[in-house]
């Protein structure tokens, strides 16, 4: 169950991070506002977006190219969530090793009672 769940909430992260870095760019690109429309509804595709056939070569270049930024940005993000994740996993798992190898305080004051 926890694996569905991560994998929903990095998609979704994915997802976010595509859409803040697409959509600023769909907008400054010169294109038609139909095939603006088309883009933008068809954006939760993510990096799998048909380049629409009625663009010139310079044009689909443009939206390629904010495409694959776009997807990159999102993947970064990705990485960077699961990269602290991993480091705060390994700092736990590292005080919880060093807490069981330490001797308890307590019994060494019960010793030093008895004495």
């Amino acid at each position: 169950m926890a694996f569905l769940l991560s994998v929903a909430l990095l998609g979704a992260l994915l997802s976010r991070g595509f859409l803040s870095v697409f959509e600023p760019a769909l907008e400054t690109l010169d294109l038609p506002e139909a095939t603006r429309d088309t883009l933008y509804a068809a954006r939760g595709q993510l990096g799998a977006l048909e380049i629409p056939p009625e663009l010139n070569n310079m044009q689909a270049n443009a939206v390629r190219n904010a495409i694959a930024t776009a997807f990159q940005s999102g993947y970064l993000l990705v990485l960077i969530v699961c990269a602290g994740l991993t480091l705060v996993a390994g700092s736990i798992a590292a005080l919880m090793v060093s807490a069981k190898q330490s001797p308890a305080p307590e019994s060494e004051s019960a010793e030093a009672r008895h004495s």
